[in-house]
């Protein structure tokens, strides 16, 4: 889930106060931490900012 596709993208509101939005958010965070060879139970704020990020559709801070 690199690139969710436009209908896909969440409002940042909506993660907040709905359960459905902010476990996907989760979930991506989870992907990311994988993808960089780490378990779900080493999440970092990193990990949740780039998917609240990726899911809201704001640019990538630098």
């Amino acid at each position: 889930m690199k690139n969710p596709p436009k209908e896909a993208v969440l409002d940042g509101d909506s993660i907040d106060t709905d359960p459905v939005a902010g476990r996907l958010v989760m979930v991506r965070a989870i992907e990311i931490a994988s993808s960089d060879g780490r378990l779900a139970i080493d999440l970092s704020a990193s990990d949740w900012q780039q998917a609240k990020r990726e899911l809201t559709g704001e640019l990538d801070q630098p």
